[in-house]
């Protein structure tokens, strides 16, 4: 074992990495939604609906603000949220803007219900992080007047916990005391939550996998999230997702023992315990994979057992090919091998390279996963010194293959308008000017996210300069 020669990377650092370039991180966590990639029975999804049922519709009947003016459209809008919650269509067009419209009836209405404005929350698009977590914030706080089910309470608060966190100014003192009382509801929701054994086990699952996610960025507190979700394990504990979810929470656990030193300065203790930690870690995942070989998250999260051990890349490659086979859209796993192939692990610049246009060349692979081959050159561009770094993307070898990826991507995915910001982004960076001048119009209508074209200026300043050296280049031969 060399690991100990090696600097830090620590698995949640990878991650945010790698989605930070493909547009699949948000500041939100994601909460009350089934991964599409988990195969669930019919039976099991008829069981989630009765519950989301019972808990949405009948529980507003019961204990809601009920108004025979606008009780059909509250009803009419929680009734397409359960059904989006147990992912079955229940009417035509999508269920968001199903949801939506029947909620904006019921307000227009005077419902003042504190569950309707939280599916409209949880549901309309998010806008500013600094109006919307105060938004969040009085819902749950409102939820906690009514009688509505504690299941209800607690995806609120994680929500508002969430956006809390995702706020650029959630550590300073005026959102402390906020942030702190949002917790303690979320902890005693979640005891009540996890108490009722009537809850369908992939529900209760994703209530306890959400309780630890959230709580990942507070490495001190993440053994005693643990040690909050006990009830889990106490009533669902004979069920794949309980060694699932033991197996992910290890591997977390794992590196905050090793901390974030470089290697030789990481303590005897911290190696002790990193070890130890993932020991457990793929014990409990290779029991969850005996139980049920059909869900992804596990060979996902086996990945990042086998990049902590530092084990073989046929060790990897078992684990990348089964992840690959249960999803063939699996952007998580390909992020992790292409991590894997970095020098300073198992691979090289071209290794990387090759594997990422395996990835915009596969007609089996689709979703995101083209966009691997730009990933690929991000990681090597930022191996290069930083004066380095801008004339990368202008080398001849370089933008055939960020176009490559992203006309694949675009092939597969036609509606993701957002997503053509970045393409935009390289093109400038590349001065393909053809290119840009064929993509800005694009870009029309689009709530632009400057920070993607954040540079030498400010993001708005940069996107300026861009649209400006565009038109000067209309016409030109590059």
């Amino acid at each position: 074992m060399c690991y100990r020669l090696k600097p830090i990377i620590t698995v949640c650092s990878w991650i945010c990495t790698i989605a930070l370039v493909s547009n699949l991180i948000t500041k939100v966590a994601k909460s009350e939604t089934y991964s599409d990639t988990v195969p669930l029975t019919a039976d099991a999804r008829q069981q989630i609906l009765a519950w989301n049922l019972k808990t949405l519709v009948q529980a507003y009947e019961e204990v809601g603000h009920t108004n025979a003016a606008w009780d059909k459209a509250a009803e009419a809008a929680l009734t397409a949220f359960a059904y989006s919650r147990a992912h079955i269509e229940e009417t035509n067009g999508t269920a968001r803007e199903t949801i939506l419209k029947h909620v904006a009836e019921a307000e227009r209405a005077g419902c003042d219900d504190p569950l309707i404005r939280y599916v409209r929350l949880r549901t309309a698009p998010m806008d500013r992080y600094d109006e919307q977590f105060m938004q969040y914030v009085a819902v749950a706080t409102n939820l906690q007047k009514s009688a509505y089910p504690s299941i209800r309470k607690f995806y609120a608060d994680a929500r508002a916990l969430s956006h809390l966190d995702g706020y650029d100014k959630h550590a300073s003192p005026g959102i402390k005391p906020i942030r702190s009382k949002v917790l303690g509801l979320l902890i005693n929701d979640l005891e009540a939550t996890l108490h009722d054994k009537n809850m369908p086990v992939r529900e209760a699952y994703e209530v306890a996998n959400q309780t630890m996610t959230l709580m990942e960025s507070e490495k001190w507190n993440y053994k005693n999230a643990y040690g909050w979700i006990h009830a889990f394990f106490e009533n669902w504990g004979d069920d794949y997702t309980a060694s699932l979810l033991k197996g992910k929470a290890y591997i977390k656990m794992a590196w905050i023992a090793r901390g974030n030193d470089y290697a030789d300065k990481v303590t005897e203790e911290g190696w002790k315990n990193f070890k130890a930690d993932l020991e457990v870690a793929r014990s409990a995942l290779e029991h969850a994979w005996i139980l049920n070989s059909q869900d992804v998250e596990i060979p996902d999260a086996m990945m990042k057992v086998v990049l902590g051990e530092e084990g073989k890349m046929p060790d990897l490659d078992l684990w990348f090919d089964r992840a690959m086979n249960l999803n063939t859209n699996n952007f998580t796993a390909c992020s992790a091998k292409l991590y894997y192939l970095e020098p300073k692990w198992y691979g090289s610049d071209e290794q990387q390279i090759a594997f990422g246009r395996r990835c915009a060349t596969s007609v089996k692979w689709g979703g995101r996963v083209p966009l691997i081959l730009v990933e690929a050159h991000r990681l090597i561009n930022s191996r290069n010194a930083e004066a380095l770094q801008a004339d990368y993307w202008k080398k001849p070898s370089v933008w055939p293959d960020i176009q490559l990826a992203y006309d694949r991507f675009f092939e597969l995915n036609p509606e993701d308008k957002e997503t053509y910001q970045y393409y935009a982004s390289y093109a400038y960076k590349a001065e393909q000017w053809n290119k840009l001048n064929e993509l800005l119009p694009r870009l029309n209508n689009l709530n632009i996210n400057y920070e993607i074209f954040r540079g030498a200026a400010d993001g708005i300043t940069e996107y300026q300069k861009m649209v400006r050296l565009a038109k000067e280049h209309a016409g030109s031969k590059k």
